[in-house]
């Protein structure tokens, strides 16, 4: 019975972040057919949840502390496929 709930408990967790982590999955089956020639940058910021805000970053806030730079750039990075930037943990080696 003590096992059941920490497992009921971390099953609950996964399903609650499930829609977040296969939210990029499901945008890019979404734009498959949306003709992207436009996007000259490559980088579709609405592929990923949102939750550095990026657009409004400029009005809200004119510092940001490391763990809000981690988390926009982690979401470029799977905005921009993967391809336009690195990683936050590679930054951090490459700074060593």
């Amino acid at each position: 019975m003590k096992k059941l709930l920490p497992v009921s408990m971390v099953m609950f967790i996964l399903t609650m972040f499930n829609p977040i982590l296969s939210q990029t999955s499901d945008m890019d089956a979404m734009l498959t057919n949306v003709n992207q020639s436009s996007v000259t940058s490559g980088i579709i910021y609405e592929r990923v949840a949102a939750f550095a805000n990026l657009y409004k970053y400029n009005q809200t806030r004119d510092t940001a502390d490391i763990l809000y730079f981690e988390q926009a750039l982690s979401e470029l990075y799977r905005a921009g496929n993967q391809q336009k930037f690195m990683p936050f943990a590679t930054l951090c080696w490459r700074m060593q």
